[in-house]
């Protein structure tokens, strides 16, 4: 399947969440910035199912286990490519597979890099370009606790129990937190 997006993804993708079930697969493509900021999620045939235009660079993207939620962390760590004074945008994003948003959060300058859905759906843990670690409820976005990791936060995994967070950072930190804070 992914052969089909094979040229699109060379040309124009920077990143790609995959999410499978036994007969349904969904692709969310993450186009790079000086193409179009849009997120593309496509069906198993490669058919676009839904395109979401984003005020700012993404820089994480996920879908929910059960596929009807997607999360979008945006925004520039680059000065140049800030807004204007006075355009403050929310930089995490949760939308139904329809294109409607649901919720969103973060309306400061910092960028966010990564974001990842629990692997039963109920939490969605966000990192920033500062270093803070956020989990949310997936449902309403929730602030549940925060963390500080040192630097940019790059990347998150939930343990396939749900009991703990594993992230790394730009600085080359690990970090394993329980789920209860």
């Amino acid at each position: 399947i992914l052969s089909t997006f094979s040229g699109y993804i060379r040309e124009k993708a920077v990143s790609i969440c995959y999410k499978s079930e036994v007969f349904n697969r969904d692709f969310l493509i993450n186009n790079k910035k000086s193409i179009e900021r849009e997120r593309i999620l496509f069906d198993n045939l490669g058919n676009e199912i839904l395109k979401i235009k984003t005020a700012d660079e993404v820089r994480g993207i996920d879908i929910s286990p059960d596929g009807s939620l997607i999360a979008v962390g945006i925004g520039s760590t680059r000065q140049r490519d800030s807004p204007p004074s006075g355009q403050q945008y929310e930089k995490v994003l949760v939308y139904r597979k329809t294109g409607e948003l649901v919720w969103k959060k973060f309306p400061k300058d910092n960028a966010f890099h990564e974001v990842k859905f629990s692997r039963d759906g109920k939490y969605l843990a966000v990192g920033d370009a500062e270093g803070y670690l956020y989990l949310l409820n997936a449902v309403d976005g929730a602030e549940i606790w925060n963390k500080f990791t040192r630097g940019q936060v790059r990347a998150i995994k939930f343990y396939d129990d749900g009991s703990s967070l594993l992230v790394g950072n730009g600085e080359g930190y690990i970090y394993l937190f329980d789920i209860n804070g």
